[in-house]
């Protein structure tokens, strides 16, 4: 599923919070921004796949539903920007999204 946001510049924002359930999901632009999963609850929580985007290929973050913690997948913009992404449910073994965007 599509998901289009209008995300600040500046400090990390959350943008799925998922407590109990795995999703994958699939960012591209726009380049410079930050992707990570974050584990935990505020500034006891850990950071894991950590990516930058460069606007031109997927980066692909996954949250399992092993985890006793509470995940956020979260996202830092350089500038004020709209962020188009996309999710699935549960683990998707391909590296790019079914429909590009």
């Amino acid at each position: 599923m599509f998901r289009t946001l209008r995300l600040k510049a500046g400090a990390w924002q959350t943008v799925e919070s998922l407590w109990g359930r795995s999703v994958t999901a699939f960012f591209r632009a726009p380049a410079g921004a930050e992707v990570r999963v974050y584990y935990g609850l505020d500034t006891l929580g850990a950071e894991r796949q950590a990516q930058t985007l460069d606007g031109e290929h997927y980066a692909k973050v996954e949250v399992g539903n092993g985890s006793l913690a509470h995940a956020r997948i979260q996202v830092r913009m350089p500038r004020d920007a709209t962020m188009t992404y996309d999710i699935y449910p549960g683990a998707v073994v391909v590296r790019a999204p079914a429909v590009a965007f």
